[in-house]
């Protein structure tokens, strides 16, 4: 049993406190990171609620609060640093896990936590960063939460959500039954990022329209936004035999669903270290740097 399905195992089995789970919003990518949690709760029968930094004062001593695995503990994006600030600020006898996540540039937050903290970090580069710097109490090295998901229950899912009317989600539906017709077409898709995160050296054709992640981003806010999202995003990716991206999570669904892949890295060592972690070992995936 993995360190990461031991801490489950044993936050099913704790008597202590109330579990907390903070899901980090974002893409559909972030979907696909807590569906992995999701998936691992329902195995282990974890009791939890959802946890937002408006809710924050509802938290007492030995509570226990787990931070949705991903890539926003880094300098690039404030949401997740500004809880785990306003976690540190409550100067409570909190039980704090991060979930696998890649992690560089907060060395006051990640050096301050709360005494009983436990970090998963996701790759290598990570992993040294907070044993260099952090005070946790034990620092561990895990997969990616997304690679927890069974893809193919996913995508046979109903979930029970609702997409809010907006231009925004609009303009998704149109793109998604966009690439439905281009995949008739084309067996390859480019599905660079789009966003800040992206590698400015690289030069590759880049579309908001590939970009898998943005196109399938139909919410995270709980269990059936993220189950709807990740199912649609999966869908994306299945139209596609061959995939080429710097997009960390459309390369784990494209992995998990056995296409060709190859993965370039983004604006740091996200891409390289997942891949050294966890895919490497494939046949099907190509690490470009």
């Amino acid at each position: 049993m993995s360190n990461l399905h031991t801490i489950f195992k044993a936050l099913s089995e704790s008597q202590q406190g109330n579990i907390f789970y903070y899901p980090n919003g974002g893409n559909a990518g972030d979907a696909l990171i807590d569906m992995g949690f999701y998936t691992l709760a329902q195995q282990f029968n974890l009791k939890f609620s959802l946890i937002s930094q408006d809710k924050i004062s509802q938290l007492k001593d030995n509570d226990i609060v787990l931070i949705g695995g991903g890539g926003c503990l880094v300098p690039e994006w404030n949401s997740t640093p500004n809880f785990l600030k306003a976690l540190i600020n409550l100067n409570l006898k909190l039980k704090l896990i991060i979930l696998p996540h890649s992690i560089r540039g907060i060395d006051e937050l990640i050096s301050n936590l709360p005494e009983d903290s436990i970090i998963f970090c996701r790759e290598k580069y990570s992993f040294e960063y907070c044993q260099n710097i952090s005070n946790a109490k034990a620092v561990y090295l895990a997969d990616d939460m997304a690679f927890c998901i069974n893809p193919m229950q996913i995508l046979t899912s109903n979930p029970h959500f609702k997409i809010k009317l907006t231009s925004k989600n609009i303009i998704r539906k149109i793109l998604i039954n966009f690439h439905r017709l281009r995949a008739l077409f084309t067996s390859q898709i480019n599905a660079m990022r789009t966003d800040k995160e992206s590698n400015q050296n690289l030069n590759v054709k880049r579309s908001l329209a590939n970009d898998l992640s943005l196109v399938a981003s139909f919410g995270t806010d709980n269990y059936q936004a993220s189950l709807y999202s990740a199912k649609q995003f999966l869908k994306l990716i299945d139209l596609y035999e061959e995939v080429k991206t710097d997009r960390l999570h459309v390369a784990v669904g494209a992995y998990l669903l056995n296409k060709k892949l190859s993965i370039y890295n983004n604006g740091y060592y996200k891409c390289k270290g997942v891949y050294e972690q966890s895919m490497s070992h494939s046949n099907n995936v190509t690490f470009i740097e």
